[in-house]
């Protein structure tokens, strides 16, 4: 989905950003994929509907007033509250109401509520860019990383179900055939990947072939062809986008956090190593990093830190 698309490279754009203002305007690259984005208002609104259409085919109206007043009010705290008057209280304010407001009605008890997934995406996304120009040190304060944790976990369910309806359409059968009677009578394994009960592929052994070694070959065959329509759906309907802005929101926190620690803690600027996943560089070595990065840092560095030194929040 384009839209999608378009969430996921603002999202990441915003995150790595150094800074989104320049000369006191939005960088060039964000403000145009935000313009892309006020363009298609009704589209935000509406494409998580239109992706389980097209999934499974099952329509869910959108609550077209809530979602637009929240994009609305979020939108009037970036572009007015934030860049226009620079009014920290109000920028924070009204896009936190607009982004908790969605996160309400994106309530696990109710199943259709996950319209309001990509309108939450869009709104949380722009919550960022707020945080990173009005509160720089908005990594480390709790009621943000709280609130954002929150965010993520919410948005991963939702993500989830739509996984989940993506791989329950494609399913597969392996049967075995037979022609003939008596001693010309023959058999062969056919297996065919369905996608919502419409044939995709079907993959055949030869006839007077009923071997296990063929059936395993068929079955196979399927299930890889099945595996393969997941993943076309997953990019095609926006999930992969969708998985990639709320990643792009966890390192927009942590990404952020790891960096402000090197620089503190390890006293030197952050490398692109400082971002591996599998944990932080010091002195050649790779060090796994757990939740509380901080804690993980000066532990290891303790013994060649000086006395005086010690990690606080930019």
């Amino acid at each position: 989905m384009f839209i999608l698309g378009v969430i996921a490279a603002l999202a990441s754009g915003i995150y790595l950003a150094l800074n989104i203002w320049a000369g006191g305007k939005i960088d060039d690259a964000i403000n145009a994929l935000l313009m892309q984005l006020q363009q298609f208002r009704e589209q935000i609104i509406t494409a998580v509907a239109e992706i389980l259409r097209a999934i499974n085919g099952v329509l869910v109206e959108v609550d077209r007033v809530a979602a637009n007043n929240a994009i609305s009010q979020v939108n009037r705290a970036f572009y007015n509250d934030a860049v226009i008057f620079g009014d920290v209280e109000q920028a924070l304010g009204n896009s936190y109401q607009a982004d908790n407001g969605l996160y309400l009605l994106l309530d696990p008890r109710v199943p259709t509520s996950i319209v309001f997934l990509s309108p939450f995406l869009y709104g949380v996304t722009l919550r960022i860019a707020i945080l990173k120009q009005l509160r720089p040190s908005y990594y480390c304060e709790a009621p943000f990383v709280d609130e954002y944790q929150q965010y993520i976990d919410r948005a991963n369910y939702w993500i989830q179900q739509i996984n989940d309806s993506i791989t329950a359409s494609h399913t597969v059968t392996v049967r075995q055939l037979f022609r003939g009677t008596g001693d010309t009578r023959q058999s062969r394994w056919v297996a065919t990947h369905f996608r919502n009960r419409v044939v995709v592929q079907i993959f055949s052994g030869a006839w007077g072939d009923d071997s296990e070694a063929t059936q395993a070959s068929v079955t196979q065959q399927a299930n890889d062809s099945r595996a393969r329509g997941i993943q076309r759906d997953r990019q095609d309907f926006g999930v992969v986008d969708m998985e990639n802005t709320v990643s792009a929101w966890r390192e927009a926190f942590h990404g952020a956090l790891r960096a402000a620690l090197v620089r503190e803690v390890l006293n030197r600027p952050a490398m692109a190593i400082d971002f591996n996943p599998d944990g932080l560089m010091v002195d050649g070595r790779i060090l796994p990093v757990g939740s509380d990065l901080r804690a993980t840092l000066l532990e290891r560095t303790s013994d060649s830190l000086p006395k005086n030194r010690h990690a606080s929040c930019p």
